[in-house]
């Protein structure tokens, strides 16, 4: 071709088209993967119906297929269904749960009920067997009245946790009594390899699996509130990120850095790619990328920057990067959106659900978008 522009466009039948206006560089080559087109009409099934129940959110449990669907109002206690989308069967129904979480190392859901002003912690070892029951999580060493705050699985040694209690962490694993890994911290999060955490006062630490080895990795000015607690978030091979109380996001990558790093403010949502070379994060209104490796691939970012990728009229509500970190799927008031991560030239932006809805999740491989709008949980496919 000439060195000039071109309209390049790639469309079929029965899919929306994608095109953008590009200058091809004399003596170069230009290049534009992954290019994905929608269904020009998104056909939602219904999947299930929780009567006149109205559902909070769904979850996508990652490694398997089901999804969980949180029914009842926020702040109280609800009803979890875990659904089957290909029977639309909900083969485990959940009660008075105020907090429940998917480990998909030790393939459990860990449930969390009050009782009388305690939390009461139970697991759930396996959704394929219809009988096996929900277990009771004790405590060893302790008073059988003690209640604790938070639970985490163990990522490497099955039937031992970490629990939180009074301000403090604590592992129970082989010893009698639980072992103390980090007091006085507002929060923590366990990584394949290390535990990190924030102090009172603003630190943020790394530990091994057993609280020892201890580095302080920075003190970067988090705004911390209990009415808002500080999140972290760990990808699945160990990169960091901290969402502190005011939406100030942070980052931190074992290897590549020394400390932990401030990369944006007021940020609503973060995720990353199955392959761990890019974040994505959202604020109030726009789409952002954070290169947590260099793209090899045009345009050639470069490791440790961000780049704006589209900008909302309308606040974003929930957002997800898909499997393969190309493209960002987004909610507003007006429907749910699918946008490229690419975003040279005119950036390509699609609207699949043309209505409000109250939570959605995709398959991380973007084969499948799921909503909840009133009572009903509704599946489309988008390839």
């Amino acid at each position: 071709l000439l060195p000039k522009r071109y309209v390049l466009r790639v469309e079929k039948d029965g899919y929306q088209s994608w095109q953008k206006v590009v200058r091809v560089p004399e003596g170069e080559v230009l290049e534009f993967r992954n290019v994905f087109l929608p269904p020009a009409t998104v056909t939602p099934s219904l999947i299930f119906n929780t009567r006149k129940q109205l559902p909070a959110r769904v979850v996508r449990l990652a490694g398997r297929g089901e999804l969980g669907l949180e029914v009842g109002k926020p702040g109280s206690a609800a009803a979890v269904f875990i659904i089957n989308p290909e029977t639309r069967i909900a083969g485990t129904n959940l009660i008075n749960v105020n907090r429940w979480f998917w480990d998909d190392k030790s393939e459990e859901v860990i449930i969390g009920r009050q009782l009388q002003g305690k939390t009461i912690w139970f697991r759930l070892p396996s959704l394929s067997n219809p009988d096996v029951k929900e277990e009771r999580i004790t405590f060893k060493g302790l008073p059988a009245g003690f209640s604790a705050e938070g639970l985490w699985p163990h990522p490497k040694n099955p039937r031992e946790f970490y629990f939180f209690a009074g301000g403090s962490l604590f592992l129970q694993g082989k010893a009698s009594v639980p072992v103390p890994i980090a007091e006085k911290i507002q929060a923590y999060a366990v990584a394949p390899e290390h535990i990190y955490f924030i102090s009172d006062n603003g630190f943020f630490v790394e530990s091994d699996l057993e609280g020892g080895i201890v580095k302080v990795l920075g003190r970067k000015g988090l705004f911390i509130d209990k009415e808002k607690p500080v999140r972290i978030i760990v990808s699945s091979s160990g990169n960091v990120a901290v969402l502190d109380s005011s939406g100030g996001l942070f980052v931190y990558r074992p290897g590549v850095d020394v400390e932990l790093n401030i990369i944006s403010g007021n940020v609503t949502s973060v995720d990353f790619d199955d392959k761990d070379s890019r974040m994505f994060f959202a604020d109030s209104r726009r789409l952002w990328i954070y290169w947590l490796k260099d793209n090899r691939a045009q345009p050639f970012d470069i490791g440790g920057t961000k780049k704006q990728i589209f900008s909302s009229d309308d606040d974003v509500r929930e957002a997800y990067l898909n499997s393969g970190g190309t493209y960002v799927f987004f909610s507003t008031k007006n429907g749910i959106y699918m946008t490229e991560v690419d975003n040279r030239a005119d950036t390509n932006t699609y609207k699949l659900v043309d209505s409000a809805v109250t939570s959605f999740v995709i398959d991380k491989e973007g084969a499948n978008i799921y909503w909840t709008k009133e009572q009903f949980l509704y599946r489309a496919p988008l390839k």
